[in-house]
């Protein structure tokens, strides 16, 4: 099938609700049959339509499966394949004439066609035609004589004592059909095609079963309808105040299902456990707005499968599903991607199940010592496991932590992995909030890589959208009218409140919906272990009306704030350390009371960097650099997460292909002068204090564009990046910036000065043990550039591999554009990605010292072949930068070995650092 975000819903084949209907009514897999469509039935997505095709298949694997096979269109071309004709006459009646679905759909004689399967849609594909709940349409095949019952038109129905019911059924050939009501023989007609029969519902019984048979003398056939008594749910207390909504597993063999649904008067469980019938002994107990319903005598490691009924007519799966079948697109998930996927079960007759087992496979945890990453040393990398890797996996993320281990980032930060609607999707399309989209892989595949990130020291942040949901959203389906929620619904709005708003508003004032969000949150959090969450569009969490004012809605609102302090202090509660970043971009003065509470905020420099990148607006706001400083911003502490790219935005290195200026022969719109200005402004970005994001494959110039395939569609992976010589250095820069910025505190330090506009730009850091300098050229020429350092002497330019003597304040560089240096006042080696060094040469004078034992644990000797008459100064510095001891050591003209002390320092990687008359020498040793 082309399309991947289909429902079923399954119809008999003479009514079919009249939207599809057939003639003759009893569809053989050998006869000719004409289908016919009313366009302004089911979800009326084609009224007015000047061509319809009908897009359909056979279901040919079993009588309980779904799965469309021998697919008959081609979707959105206007090819004539499945092209129907409009019944003469008619404004919105559709027909195609089939010679069998064996012939039209090439089914091999071997094969039993149970169903067919099919959608509409006009030429291009742009509108649909299905169901009122926007799914399949199914017609049934027989392969020989066949009855069927055509009123009422599903089973089962609903009635009050006294309710007088109509049955009509209809044979494949004249026959004797009988009509018996609970076994009790009601009505026989013979040599006939049909039959009818009314009755007075007594409401004795809480269900009567219907069953009528045919027979031609050779053949007999049965169908069966149950009409249930109307009933409300009755009134009970829960078993235990601990309960939770969703799946409760409160015994061996035993749970209880919780369901909040407020002003419904009456749900039943459904599932393979009462063999897809509504069985009254499955009536849910009610204690106020919750109903509940205690399974015992469950096999422990069987996985069963269940739906609601609620109020006799909406079937929901639970909204807190851990696992959800989806009966339009789980024929898509191979047994590789998700071993042991059940089989969605026709007889079901809805579009989502829960999914659920009592005793469940644990996953055994390994990363029992991790410590969450501080806030500010996040480097976060915006990750879509769709597009990340070939097998969009989580198998795939897991495959190439090491990839991300060598880029020293500190965090993954995965798009939406809750079920989504479809299995191609960004993400922000969600329907089951604690439910795995299965096309990622199963539920342990999750955990094992939280755990083996944990293991690498790295963090896994989930992105979740709490803004709105999707249908068939459990919660919206309760409480929908026909395109969007109802007005009576609890948990969303049927307008939206603000601007940009998608899919369907929460509305986060409601009690439901914060113990609702409050549970997802909770969920996560414990089950997974991940360590946080980026929240979508947090700047929706208001019910404040501003209609398409993006002004107003941006403006500072209590409400807002009031609502994000209370979820936060809910996650709190659960994880005191959890990490609260909003995508929210509203007025400064509600960032900050928000960031100053704890909370961090996207901050978005993708402009700004853009231009500077490209070389426009140097001199101007539009490539000012500063608001990248929380300080700038007025705030606290440093919660700005902030980023050059990030998955909504353009790729910095496509634009500065296509747009990048120019000057005489230096051409940003060249691929190595544009991977140069890259590195430029990630010396102006990661370094500054504060956490940042990195959007994936940034790190290796990414640059294809957002708009190809479509801004959400899928995107190349170019791992082949990795063998091209220039990208591999965009990539060790990266990893260079983020080794120091995790290693070393003086990029924590709040004593910092932000680079001004122009072509020549310097940012500053300072701190007791370390000083940091970076100065480079944005512009299009070679510039003179002035250095002025926080002090005279020794300058280690980190990236060149040398260093310099600063004699003033002041010193004089000739930077060539895209250039930059970034000078440290201790000495770094950092043995780089890919096995090449990034740090400080070693010198001539540094190769004639030995340094032995090396590790050593007590004592080290320290051997000067030939020394030089003045006396030698050195330092001992442990790898975070501090100055762990001083000393001299007397000069002479004679070879000497010196015998240093190293008792008191803790286990650990050192630098050794010797001065003598301008030379200087870096040597390591490990202290065990």
């Amino acid at each position: 099938m082309k399309k991947f975000y289909l429902l079923l819903f399954l119809l008999l084949p003479l009514v079919l609700q009249a939207q599809v209907t057939t003639e003759p009514a009893f569809v053989q897999h050998d006869k000719a049959v004409t289908i016919y469509f009313d366009a302004s039935q089911g979800n009326a997505g084609l009224v007015g339509a000047s061509k319809v095709y009908m897009h359909a298949g056979v279901v040919t694997a079993g009588p309980n499966s779904t799965e469309w096979k021998y697919v008959k269109g081609n979707w959105g071309q206007d090819n004539g394949v499945g092209q129907m004709e409009k019944v003469e006459g008619q404004t919105n009646l559709w027909k195609i004439t089939l010679p069998s679905p064996r012939a039209y759909f090439g089914v091999p004689a071997s094969e039993t066609i149970y169903r067919i399967g099919m959608v509409f849609r006009n030429a291009d594909g742009s509108r649909e035609g299905k169901t009122a709940q926007n799914g399949d349409i199914f017609v049934e095949v027989y392969e020989g004589f066949a009855v069927s019952i055509t009123q009422p038109s599903a089973s089962p129905i609903f009635a009050s004592a006294g309710e007088q019911i109509t049955i009509q059924a209809q044979a494949s050939a004249a026959s004797t059909i009988t009509i018996k009501i609970n076994d009790q023989l009601v009505r026989t007609e013979t040599g006939v095609t049909s039959i009818s029969y009314t009755y007075t519902f007594s409401g004795t019984n809480d269900l009567d079963r219907i069953v009528v048979t045919a027979t031609d003398g050779t053949n007999t056939d049965s169908d069966t309808i149950d009409v249930l008594k109307r009933v409300i749910s009755p009134t009970a207390p829960l078993p235990s105040a601990s309960l939770k909504q969703g799946i409760n597993r409160t015994g061996s063999g035993e749970v209880t299902l919780v369901l909040s649904a407020p002003g419904k008067n009456s749900v039943y469980a459904v599932g393979d456990f009462t063999n897809w019938e509504v069985d009254p002994a499955y009536l849910m107990k009610r204690q106020g707005d919750l109903f509940w319903l205690t399974l015992s005598g469950l096999e422990p490691s069987r996985e069963y499968l269940y739906y609601y009924l609620v109020d006799q007519t909406i079937k929901i799966a639970d909204p807190y599903s851990e696992k959800v079948l989806d009966s339009g697109n789980d024929q898509y998930i191979t047994a590789s991607r998700y071993p042991g996927l059940p089989s969605f079960p026709a007889a079901a007759a809805t579009d989502r199940l829960t999914a659920f087992q009592v005793q469940e496979n644990e996953y055994q945890w390994q990363s029992s010592g991790y410590t969450r990453p501080k806030k500010e040393d996040l480097i976060i990398y915006e990750l879509l496991v769709r597009d990340f890797s070939a097998e969009e996996s989580f198998q795939g993320v897991i495959d190439r932590l090491e990839y991300l281990d060598s880029l020293h980032v500190t965090a993954i930060q995965l798009m939406p992995v809750q079920e989504f609607n479809g299995n191609d999707s960004w993400g922000y399309n969600p329907t089951f909030m604690t439910a795995l989209d299965k096309w990622y892989g199963p539920k342990n595949k999750l955990k094992e890589l939280v755990d083996k990130a944990h293991q690498r020291g790295m963090a896994v942040i989930l992105d979740i959208t709490m803004n709105h949901q999707d249908y068939p959203a459990p919660f919206l389906k309760m409480w929908w009218a026909g395109s969007t929620a109802s007005t009576d619904n609890p948990y969303f709005n049927p307008q939206p409140t603000h601007p940009f708003n998608v899919f369907t508003d929460m509305n986060h004032e409601s009690p439901y919906t914060r113990a609702f969000l409050d549970q997802v949150n909770r969920y996560w959090l414990e089950e997974y272990r991940i360590d946080g969450y980026r929240f979508d569009l947090s700047k929706g969490f208001t019910q404040k009306i501003t209609g398409d004012n993006v002004g107003a809605w941006g403006a500072y609102d209590a409400e807002r704030v009031a609502t994000l302090k209370r979820m936060a202090d809910q996650i709190w509660q659960t994880d005191p350390d959890a990490y609260v970043i909003l995508e929210h971009f509203a007025d400064n003065s509600e960032e900050t009371e928000l960031a100053n509470y704890g909370m961090m905020l996207w901050g978005n420099l993708h402009h700004n960097y853009g231009q500077a990148i490209m070389g426009y607006d140097l001199s101007s706001g539009g490539s000012d650099l500063r608001w990248l400083s929380y300080k700038a911003r007025g705030w606290n502490e440093p919660n700005l997460v902030g980023y050059m790219e990030s998955h909504d935005e353009e790729r910095q290195l496509f634009k500065a292909l296509q747009y990048g200026n120019s000057s005489g022969t230096y051409n940003i719109k060249e691929l190595a002068t544009a991977l140069d200005r890259v590195k430029l402004a990630a010396a102006f970005f990661i370094p500054v204090p504060g956490p940042k994001m990195l959007w994936q494959f940034g790190e290796l110039g990414y640059d294809v564009s957002i708009e190809q395939n479509g801004r959400t569609g899928k995107k190349p992976q170019r791992w082949e990046y990795l063998q091209d010589a220039q990208r591999q250095q965009l990539y060790r820069t990266f990893s260079a910036l983020n080794y120091l910025k995790t290693t070393y505190p003086v990029f924590e330090t709040a004593d910092f000065q932000m680079p001004a506009t122009g072509a020549i730009r310097t940012l500053k850091l300072n701190s007791e043990d370390m000083n940091v300098v970076i100065i480079g050229n944005f512009g299009l020429t070679p510039q003179p550039a002035s250095v002025s350092f926080q002090h005279t002497g020794w300058w280690y330019a980190y990236f060149q591999k040398d260093s310099l003597q600063a004699s003033s304040s002041a010193t004089s560089l000739q930077l060539q554009p895209g250039e930059f240096r970034l000078f440290t006042d201790q000495p770094i080696f950092y043995q780089g990605a890919g096995g090449n060094p990034l740090g400080l040469e070693e010198s001539s004078f540094s190769r004639q010292i030995s340094l032995y034992p090396n590790p050593a644990s007590a004592s080290l000797r320290l051997h000067l072949p030939q020394q030089g008459s003045s006396a030698l100064r050195y330092q001992i510095i442990n790898a975070s930068g501090q100055r762990m001891h001083v000393g001299l050591l007397p000069g002479g003209t004679a070879s000497a070995t010196h015998e240093l002390s190293i008792k008191e320092l803790p286990a650990g990687l050192y630098l050794l650092k010797v001065e003598q008359g301008g030379q200087i020498a870096i040597k390591r040793f490990i202290k065990q």
